[in-house]
């Protein structure tokens, strides 16, 4: 056990538990909105979630023998399984967001303003982090105890198992056992960016939503439709096939043209409440 590391994990857990905690304070003070509309971000985003990640669990396996068979070559099925991930991803978020706005915002007398419509993303990819952090400190407890897994060790827990852990199990394990070792404060703290890159993006499509409502131009919900697929596919195809960095990479730059994209719409954004 480095100590580094256990230090690592510490500070991204309470980075991804209080980014957004701080986010939402941020826009509650210089906007004077209430806390209420952080909570409908978070609300909403697990209630999309209660629809979408079963689905996604369901549609798995087949989806994955299916592209398998379609695309031989492994470089074009990762492509093909990211772009379909990514794409339900977007539809059912983004879909989400605009209905809230549309059915939940106007009937409970919420202002569709720029200061709503950021604490709004803020929570929504708030309660993502926070989770994120906490499921963390599972490693953290197996990073703590994990010791070096020798074959004597495995046979023993094969043993406590009544033989149920076969050999091809007993490899899998030891080689997350050894990935577990291995880490390197270098392995944890990108977890901490990511986290504040994704929140910055569902800020952005979250205005670019509203903005759709407001204005009634579906095509910006195309567009954050088509932008959070993209985000998502990208990351699940450049982490499979570059590696972690690589995915890192492309989500600073969406961040980064979601910043952009802030700061051009956000002067002349007008509520219709």
């Amino acid at each position: 056990m480095e100590p580094f590391v256990v230090l690592s994990f510490l500070l991204v857990i309470l980075a991804e538990v209080f980014f957004p905690l701080a986010l939402g304070f941020f826009f509650v003070k210089k906007y004077k909105l209430s806390w209420k509309v952080f909570a409908l971000g978070f609300l909403f985003f697990v209630l999309v979630q209660l629809i979408h990640a079963p689905l996604v669990l369901l549609i798995q396996q087949p989806l994955t023998d299916y592209v398998g068979r379609l695309f031989p070559d492994h470089v074009m099925a990762v492509a093909a399984y990211a772009v379909i991930l990514g794409l339900l991803a977007g539809l059912f978020e983004e879909l989400g967001r605009f209905i809230v706005y549309g059915r939940f915002f106007i009937s409970n007398k919420i202002k569709l303003d720029r200061g709503n419509a950021m604490l709004f993303g803020a929570g929504w990819g708030g309660v993502e982090s926070i989770l994120v952090g906490v499921l963390m400190l599972l490693t953290v407890f197996s990073y703590l105890y994990a010791a070096p897994l020798t074959d004597e060790k495995i046979s023993q827990i094969n043993a406590s198992m009544n033989g149920a852990l076969t050999q091809e199990k007993a490899d899998a394990v030891k080689q997350a056992n050894d990935a577990l070792m291995a880490l390197t404060p270098y392995d944890v703290l990108p977890g901490m960016f990511e986290r504040i890159f994704a929140i910055t993006l569902h800020i952005t499509w979250s205005v670019m939503v509203l903005y759709a409502v407001v204005e009634k131009r579906n095509e910006l919900l195309v567009l954050a439709v088509m932008w959070h697929s993209f985000a998502d596919a990208s990351a699940v195809f450049l982490g499979q096939i570059y590696g972690f960095w690589a995915a890192e990479g492309m989500l600073f730059v969406l961040a980064l043209s979601g910043v952009l994209y802030l700061r051009r719409r956000l002067a002349s954004f007008k509520h219709i409440i």
